[in-house]
């Protein structure tokens, strides 16, 4: 008989701890794609729904009692009274769940028996454009009255308006834009908006725009600056018919 072969405690101790991360691992794993494997029949079962303009919490009570799952979400985020339609027949549950929730950039996750609703996550190079937002406000002069005429413009772009009479104007522009005021004869302003959308804007008159401008006179051309008295305008037809006088 041979005879068995002793390992000394200590090696056979190390040897059981070896072995041990090995058997954590597999149990790790089995327990993934068992949850994998569970979510997937429930995403695939088939829903037969057909609704019109009822409440977006309604349908999905009418979705868990056909699927037999729970859904936990916020009536918040979901717009629990939104009205919404669906003419589903043998339609996967996923997409149908994708067709109620990508509007409402809204994701989901099976958990166990159970679906959570949550936010979904947009990654930078795929980032949703920002939301219009409405801006209004006035853009008065170093005396404090209303510039009619201003041009309002998105920086960058070509998108704006003018202010009215009354130097008052209205704008819907993208959250985060930068907005730019400029005026013949006054110094540029920009703000940038974001979560003020009201904006009082008072613009300084520009010295060297202002000894630019040329005005036309009937002898020659004067800088605005340079001139101390009004300025009129007489037509043609005004000198045409002026009396003329003969001499005697």
């Amino acid at each position: 008989m041979k005879p068995s072969l002793q390992f000394p405690p200590l090696l056979l101790r190390l040897k059981r701890l070896a072995v041990l991360p090995g058997l954590l691992w597999c149990l790790l794993s089995g327990m993934s794609a068992a949850h994998a494997s569970e979510a997937q029949p429930i995403l695939e079962q088939p829903i037969t729904l057909q609704v019109r303009e009822e409440r977006m919490a309604a349908v999905l009570s009418k979705i868990e009692a056909q699927a037999k799952v729970r859904f936990q979400y916020s009536r918040q985020l979901i717009g629990a009274n939104r009205r919404v339609s669906i003419n589903a027949v043998g339609q996967p549950l996923a997409q149908l769940l994708n067709q109620l929730l990508e509007p409402l950039q809204v994701s989901y996750k099976v958990v166990n028996d159970g679906i959570i609703l949550r936010p979904a996550t947009v990654s930078a190079a795929g980032a949703a454009p920002a939301a219009d937002v409405p801006v209004t406000g006035q853009v008065v002069d170093e005396k404090g009255a209303g510039l009619p005429g201003v041009n309002v413009i998105i920086k960058g772009g070509t998108n704006g308006t003018q202010t009215d009479m009354d130097g008052k104007f209205t704008l819907s522009v993208p959250e985060g834009s930068t907005l730019v005021f400029s005026f013949v004869g006054y110094t540029a302003q920009e703000v940038v908006v974001g979560t003020q959308t009201t904006f009082n804007i008072a613009l300084a008159p520009d010295a060297k725009a202002l000894s630019e401008v040329v005005v036309v006179v009937g002898y020659g051309t004067q800088r605005r600056q340079d001139l101390t008295g009004a300025v009129a305008r007489v037509d043609g037809a005004e000198i045409v018919n002026q009396p003329v006088q003969t001499p005697t």
